[in-house]
């Protein structure tokens, strides 16, 4: 795998959007050393890390999907971007003091900030086992590990699975988080390492991803020839957008085919090009 953005909100949920053209992670014009991530589940479009936004994003050609994971009081895997359940939930606490039956007894009323049709809607917390159970071996699953505790318990899960080694990447932000990982043959990623690159390359890492904020060009350029995969996140602004295009292109990779409109004429004129 190149290097390459990540994208998670270019797809509907086919049976819920059947009027106009649908654009899918599938039919997008992308270079083939890129890698698409529904990152939370496609968040922007879908309540944030459910089964049902899974099940939608995948359903639209998505070949890769994020879970964030924190360990549970009895050894599960609750899959939840924050450390609290405040936010996307109807409960409140820390993630952490929740069992796994506590767990699937929570309530995901994230669909309000989502709208349309998730509106009123509402969701059960997924434990990873039901997401590795679905998607497992069928999509990529990029599973970061949120705290120290977590890699070696999702490294057993996958292997309990048995999920292939390259249908599976384990993240963090936190290298010792994915020491298990490595071991076990699994791809791993490294989120804005402090550490050097050969720090990197001996503990078996094979991705790094990079704050689009405070990454240098250099620094992009050198875990490439290092042999890293490499991402950066994240690319908002067109500024960066083109920013990161010119560093890509300057290495000899590819990248997406994308364009920048400034009224609707433009905008149509780039859904003309992009198809």
């Amino acid at each position: 795998m190149g290097v390459g953005p990540i994208a998670d909100e270019t797809t509907r949920e086919s049976s819920q959007y059947q009027a106009g053209k649908v654009l899918t992670f599938a039919s997008a014009k992308s270079a083939d050393n890129c890698v698409y991530i529904a990152h939370r589940g496609g968040a922007k479009l879908h309540p944030e890390h459910t089964m049902a936004a899974y099940r939608a994003i995948v359903a639209g050609g998505a070949k890769a999907i994020e879970c964030d994971v924190y360990p549970l009081r009895d050894g599960g895997l609750g899959v939840m971007h924050d450390d609290t359940l405040t936010r996307t939930t109807t409960s409140t606490g820390y993630t952490i003091y929740q069992t796994s039956a506590s767990w699937q007894g929570l309530v995901v009323d994230d669909g309000a900030r989502v709208g349309g049709i998730y509106t009123s809607l509402t969701y059960p917390a997924p434990l990873l086992d039901e997401v590795v159970r679905e998607f497992g071996n069928k999509v990529m699953l990029y599973i970061e590990a949120k705290i120290a505790g977590t890699g070696s318990l999702i490294t057993s899960l996958l292997q309990r699975y048995g999920i292939r080694t390259d249908m599976a990447c384990v993240t963090s932000f936190i290298l010792s988080e994915l020491t298990a990982a490595a071991t076990a043959g699994y791809r791993t990623q490294m989120t804005e390492p402090v550490e050097s690159l050969a720090t990197l390359t001996a503990a078996g890492i094979t991705e790094i991803v990079y704050n689009s904020a405070t990454v240098a060009d250099a620094t992009i350029t050198a875990a490439v020839a290092a042999g890293f995969a490499v991402g950066v996140y994240t690319i908002d602004r067109h500024y960066d957008r083109d920013r990161f295009k010119a560093a890509m292109l300057e290495i000899g990779l590819a990248v997406p085919a994308s364009g920048i409109a400034h009224s609707i004429d433009e905008a149509r004129a780039v859904v003309a090009e992009l198809g």
